[in-house]
This record gives structure tokens, sequence and C-alpha cells, in this order.
């Protein structure tokens, strides 16, 4: 999983079961087990007799991923901010705000590696994507638990891997965006602006999924 977020493996080459083994210094079995997990959860395609190579994700994954994002996390930020005034959201709120703080820590600590206009300039090893994109996933899954929907909380869980996957090629540029936009999600929950929350939400998920697309060059045709 590390190798495939630190963008180890190159897209098109077919990887051997085998030769993993060999590297990591292990036997087959437990390489086959990370392998179909790694399967189930789309982050690689195996190819009988052959091994396996990345999963090459399609428009459709996207668009869907955009969608099922929008339709749930739109309604549990409004959800919160239809409650804001309520103990329990108000916890929630409290969480989000240290979440976000903890994101704007990363980047400070890193000003020096972005422009004025937030254009990332640095190496792709110097900033560790992985601990801000596990904060991103944290926030985004404390604003799905808020309404105690066991199918959301199951649905969320089953794209934290494609949310991981699509991130790893593009996340470093848009770091700066990504904290504004968190900022402008949870200020709308905490003035309990119920439009506003949903629109900031999904104005967020437009960021990334534009970017995804350009690869394909395609755009967002229904917004």
């Amino acid at each position: 999983m590390e190798k495939i977020m630190e963008e180890v493996f190159d897209n098109d080459e077919i990887y051997s079961e085998e030769k993993i083994a060999q590297e990591l210094g292990i036997s087959r079995t437990p390489v086959r087990a990370a392998l179909q997990r790694l399967n189930h959860d789309n982050y690689i395609d195996i190819i009988p007799y052959r091994g396996f190579k990345l999963h090459q994700t399609t428009i459709s994954d996207i668009i869907q991923s955009f969608q099922l994002r929008c339709a749930i996390e739109g309604y549990c930020c409004s959800y919160i901010a239809k409650k804001y005034n309520t103990e329990k959201a108000s916890r929630t709120l409290n969480e989000l705000t240290e979440i976000l703080n903890k994101q704007k820590n990363i980047l400070e600590n890193n000003r020096s590696l972005y422009e004025k206009d937030g254009a990332y300039t640095g190496k792709r090893e110097d900033i560790n994507l992985n601990e801000f994109l596990e904060f991103d996933v944290l926030f985004h899954k404390t604003i799905v638990e808020f309404a105690e929907n066991q199918v959301f909380n199951s649905t969320f869980n089953s794209y934290v891997s494609t949310i991981k996957f699509l991130a790893r090629s593009y996340y470093k540029s848009v770091i700066p965006i990504t904290i504004d936009e968190h900022y402008n999600i949870l200020s709308s929950m905490l003035k309990g602006d119920v439009n506003n929350s949903y629109n900031s939400l999904v104005n967020h998920m437009i960021t990334p999924t534009k970017l995804y697309l350009k690869k394909f060059n395609a755009d967002l045709d229904f917004f």
C-alpha cells in the first residue's frame, strides 16, 4: 500500500507476485492475500497467470465517486448545520476544527515549498503526503459519522481506498486549496447555514474531480 501511495509502481507495468515476495523476503502466501485485498479495494488489477498492475481508473469510477460523495457527505454537512447548536454537533465541530488546525500546521511547516499563488514547487518527497491525506480522510469521515447511519459509514469506508489512490498523483499541488475549502465547509456548519454547508461540500468535491477528469480530456458537464 505504501509503495502504491509513494508511486513506486509504474501504471503500465505488470508485476510478479513471486518477485515481490522475494524482495520482501517472505513466502508468496501473505503476498497473495495482500494482493487480493488490494484488488478488492481497486488499488490493483490482477492479471491471471501473469501478475498484477495498478488499477486503471476510468471516467465512470471518477463520476460515480463524485456523485456518491456529494450525496452522502453533502447531506451530512447539511445535517450538522441544522443541528449546529446541539451538544452533539458542537463536539463534532470541535473535532473538525482540531483536524483542520493539524492540516494547517502541516502546510505552515512546509510553506517555503509553495509560491504565493499556492503552486507547489518542492520535490515529491518534501511533504509527507500520507500524513496530510490521513487528516483529510478523517475530516470527511467525522462529518459522515455524525449521522450515525451504518450504511453511510460502510459506504464511506468502501471508497476511502479510492480517495487515497486517486489523490496520490495530484494532492500536494492542492493542499492550500483543500485547507481553504475545508474552512468554508466548517465555517458554514458553525453558522448553521444549511444550504451553504451543502454547496461548500459540493464545491470541494468539484476541485479534485476536475483534476481527475483532465487526464481524460473530460469535464463535469452537469455543473
